[in-house]
């Protein structure tokens, strides 16, 4: 087992852990997204990278599956979107293999790299409209495409949100649909990650210890939503982004 590979976790890193989950949460609850994006490659800067994914199996999944019920729009979106999250499985079981093989140093560089990617489209606000035509075929691909690199980092949410916004999905609806698809996408991973032995059962029962520090930066996030300047805020998070995509980036070239 690969589990017994990985270094211990000591109180250490277990309060660095909690703390990058408390960030994470915090974005989430201000923002509604940003949970593994913001968490998973603070954490990868002292802990191995299925690791940090792992560790973030019982917040998505929780904090999803609240998002994802809505009186009224919970089994339209189900109905207009599960081609695209069917399509996401395929991707996430390719791309939660490159996790099984890559070489640490490589899943540093894949990490950093997509971080700064999305980091870099987040500063430049890119707007996109698609027609409902394009729908059928085009969803499906942005399902694999996602499912492929969230199977190799867990970043299933920047090409999925520009598709949705690009569709122009009311607020209820976006929030609804894109719960969804990463409720389904979050469990896949994990099952993958467990079957191909990246990760074992230590990280997932460790993950419920995370609860705690997410619902309580999901709260704290959600109370201050109105109050905090949304701009300043965001350019705070996403400099924190790009210093931990340099290092992960540093790690890999400098392993």
């Amino acid at each position: 087992m690969l589990e017994s590979l990985l270094p211990p976790l000591d109180p250490w890193m277990i309060a660095l852990a909690v703390a990058a989950v408390l960030l994470g949460s915090f974005v989430k609850g201000t923002t509604g997204l940003g949970l593994p994006l913001t968490a998973v490659p603070v954490m990868a800067n002292f802990l191995p990278v299925p690791t940090s994914m792992a560790m973030l199996f019982a917040p998505v999944l929780m904090s999803n599956l609240w998002q994802s019920f809505h009186p009224e729009h919970t089994r339209p979106m189900m109905r207009r979107f599960w081609p695209l999250a069917f399509a996401s499985v395929f991707g996430i079981v390719i791309g939660a293999k490159g996790l099984a093989t890559l070489e640490p140093r490589v899943l540093h560089g894949v990490m950093g790299t997509l971080v700064l990617i999305f980091a870099s489209l987040n500063f430049l606000s890119p707007h996109f409209t698609l027609k409902p035509g394009k729908e059928p075929w085009l969803g499906p691909l942005v399902g694999f495409g996602s499912g492929i690199l969230g199977g190799v980092s867990s970043f299933f949410g920047p090409p999925m949100a520009l598709y949705l916004m690009a569709l122009g999905l009311k607020k209820n609806e976006f929030v609804t649909a894109i719960s969804l698809i990463f409720l389904v996408a979050t469990i896949v991973l994990n099952v993958a990650m467990l079957g191909y032995q990246v990760v074992g059962w230590r990280e997932l029962v460790l993950s419920l210890a995370m609860l705690l520090p997410t619902f309580l930066g999901m709260s704290l996030g959600r109370r201050i939503r109105e109050k905090v300047n949304a701009t300043l805020f965001n350019r705070l998070v996403l400099g924190l982004l790009i210093v931990s995509s340099a290092n992960l980036l540093r790690k890999a070239i400098f392993f």
